[in-house]
């Protein structure tokens, strides 16, 4: 078969290919990690948005929110940052106490820090 009509059938069948129908998985509806959207909670409708948007929209945020005291300031981004850590931190706390998980037994040693610093630089030296 010449070059040039290989080509062509193999595109033909790659093209048959990528139009067939896909079968689509039915979901539940409902969401799995939880609300979404905007949280009106923290807007503070009774300022208008044309004298203060910030306010407007941020108002009730800002009042009832403390800012951390390890912190210099505070908003969604870092609660976000703050939820993920926590988050990823148990996870590994809890591969830690499985002694086959290879994940777990990186960040137990990690956290021995007198063992560290007991070895100094011994390990990495050539």
């Amino acid at each position: 078969m010449k070059p040039f009509a290989f080509a062509l059938l193999a595109a033909t069948a790659l093209g048959a290919a990528a139009f067939t129908q896909q079968t689509v998985v039915a979901s539940s509806g409902k969401p799995t990690f939880g609300t979404f959207g905007m949280d009106e909670a923290g807007m503070d409708k009774t300022v208008a948005p044309g004298d203060s948007f910030y306010n407007y929209a941020n108002g009730n945020w800002a009042k009832t929110t403390p800012i951390p005291s390890d912190k210099s300031n505070y908003g969604a981004f870092n609660l976000l940052a703050d939820l993920s850590e926590s988050r990823t931190r148990g996870i590994l706390e809890k591969a830690a106490v499985d002694p086959n998980s290879k994940i777990g037994t990186a960040y137990a040693t990690y956290l021995d820090t007198g063992s560290i610093e007991a070895k100094g630089l011994t390990p990495i030296k050539p």
